[in-house]
């Protein structure tokens, strides 16, 4: 331990030093700076959301509040939601000259008109509004009430009550959490979740996270939504520990427009809930027919496209190098499907899907390591692991002996960790320059702050850093690069590589620990001189959680 305490100190303090003696070192050498680009790596993502998130939102409907049990074959009965609205006293601030508070009834109100679009059950408990109390801790904390009850199609009514409330008072957020988790179970729902808007963390000395989990581990599990709003790292993170607690999802809103995209998606949940309505990633490529015909595939998401007799099967290939790991998952997107009319695939309502992945030598031999199968719900994942002895690679493939396959069954793969890279887009600069001391050491800052944002359906940013060539060193660069991000939310976990390019192709660097989501540092080999770097960052929060973020290099040669 005292080991790593060391180590971590080293790193900060040369961190530090390097970083003070950049502006220094680039104000004395202006005229030696060579311009080069940073690129940040479209891996497809917004088209094809991350495996987890795709899995997330698939379970939202066809799964109970915990995720975990199918909702029974047949129900009926509606979703129940119910939302906690913010009136405390800090909802009276302003915002881009707005009131918060009012900004907040708009958004609720566009929100409810669409909930009014489907059979949900909807209610209002609010807090912090009444103003007929002492404003302290003892008197205002207890002020959490059900102020609009349930109502299919209620927008009008709900809106015409939150209208009326005025911020005044604390912030019982825990309370509130557990009153609504009696609201909720006075009312007969097949599912049931709550969606808490607010602008401040609790103030009333509650465990709200705790409440929380309480209520996702009741006999009728509740799912918990988070829309922050205006809120500071502090403050965020405590509204992402709810929703992780709550088994739902946070989202982050700064201003009027991103509070009520904010909303729309929470109550979206209950939409696709409600409507049964599968957001699926669709990412067709055909296999081959054999081994031999396997389509080559590198690191992504992917779907069969075709509907797949029993005993039929689709086969692909990754070639690998020695040592190289790769993870299979398999995620089911249909219940079970066979041909309909004119043979078009005709997928039921209820009955349980199914597919295996089935792994191959590229020779054709089947692979001593177990199938992968399920057969279950839609939203069900299972996975299959290999790590190459030979440099031979992989083959697999995609089918069924029992049931016809769907034409959607998404696999995922990853090499190393990679999930997957593919065009480039640009969107800043880098600048290196020589330093005039005899061990020409070089150094890097941003000279336009690259930043941008992760998580939720963009939760991979791989950024391309193209390298200069160095006087001394026409070949191209080489040495030891340090990577660090500042993210905007406090103890939001990112995952750090970094890679080296070298004529067009990704190598491996001699040295690379990263992940600890503060800093990665990579040792570039003697005589392996680079063409650019390749940094990639992973959000580790799989609940849905965005932040901002600042990239720095520094680089030693």
């Amino acid at each position: 331990m005292g080991h790593r305490r060391k180590l971590s100190t080293w790193f900060a303090h040369t961190a530090i030093t390097r970083l003070l003696a950049l502006a220094a070192l680039l104000s004395a050498s202006v005229a030696a700076l060579a311009e080069t680009t940073v690129k940040q790596i479209d891996h497809g993502i917004n088209v094809c959301p991350a495996f987890d998130i795709v899995q997330r939102n698939i379970l939202e409907v066809t799964a109970g509040a915990d995720g975990e049990e199918a909702i029974p074959q047949g129900a009926t009965d509606p979703v129940a939601v119910e939302i906690i609205f913010d009136a405390s006293g800090s909802m009276a601030a302003s915002l881009d000259g707005r009131r918060k508070i009012d900004i907040a009834r708009q958004a609720l109100g566009a929100a409810l008109n669409r909930l009014d679009q489907s059979d949900a059950l909807v209610s209002i408990r609010a807090y912090g509004f009444d103003s007929s109390v002492e404003k302290s801790p003892e008197a205002s904390c207890p002020n959490t009430a059900l102020v609009s009850n349930f109502r299919q199609r209620g927008q009008q009514h709900h809106s015409g009550i939150t209208n009326r409330l005025e911020p005044y008072g604390y912030t019982p957020i825990a309370a509130s959490l557990h009153a609504a988790g009696v609201d909720l179970s006075g009312v007969r729902a097949r599912d049931r979740m709550v969606i808490l808007i607010t602008d401040g963390e609790e103030t009333c000395n509650g465990d709200p996270v705790a409440a929380a989990a309480a209520l996702r581990a009741r006999d009728f599990a509740v799912a918990s939504y988070v829309v922050g709003f205006d809120l500071d790292a502090e403050q965020r993170a405590q509204m992402l520990a709810i929703a992780s607690a709550g088994g739902g999802a946070y989202f982050d809103a700064s201003d009027a427009a991103s509070l009520e995209a904010a909303i729309d998606e929470a109550v979206g949940v209950t939409v696709r809930k409600q409507e049964r309505v599968i957001k699926k990633c669709i990412n067709d490529v055909r296999g081959g027919e054999t081994v031999a015909e396997a389509t080559v595939l590198g690191p992504g998401l992917f779907t069969v496209g075709e509907l797949l007799p029993k005993q039929t099967e689709r086969f692909y290939r990754i070639d690998t190098s020695v040592g190289q790991h790769v993870v299979l998952r398999g995620l089911l997107q249909s219940h079970r499907t066979y041909p309909g009319e004119n043979g078009k695939p005709f997928e039921t309502a209820y009955a349980l899907g199914a597919f295996t992945i089935r792994p191959y030598h590229p020779d054709g031999q089947p692979m001593s390591i177990r199938a992968a199968r399920k057969r279950n719900i839609p939203g069900t994942s299972f996975f299959l692991e290999y790590t190459d002895q030979t440099g031979s690679g992989i083959a697999f493939s995609i089918g069924d002996n029992y049931d016809w396959v769907a034409p959607d069954p998404l696999f995922a793969i990853e090499i190393d960790g990679e999930t997957g890279i593919s065009e480039i887009a640009s969107t800043g600069n880098i600048r290196f320059t020589q330093n005039a001391e005899p061990d020409r050491v070089l150094q890097g800052e941003l000279d336009k702050k690259s930043s941008d944002s992760i998580g939720g359906d963009d939760p991979i940013d791989v950024w391309r850093i193209a390298l200069p060539s160095v006087s001394g060193n026409a070949e191209g660069w080489q040495g030891v690069v340090s990577v660090f991000t500042e993210t905007a939310v406090s103890g939001y976990r990112l995952d750090i590589t970094v890679a080296g390019e070298r004529e067009g192709e990704t190598v491996a660097l001699a040295d690379n620990p990263g992940g600890s989501g503060y800093l990665a540092v990579a040792a570039i080999e003697p005589e392996q001189p680079l063409d650019a770097l390749i940094v990639t960052l992973k959000s580790k929060e799989l609940d849905g959680a965005v932040t901002e973020y600042d990239l720095f290099v520094v680089a030693d040669g």
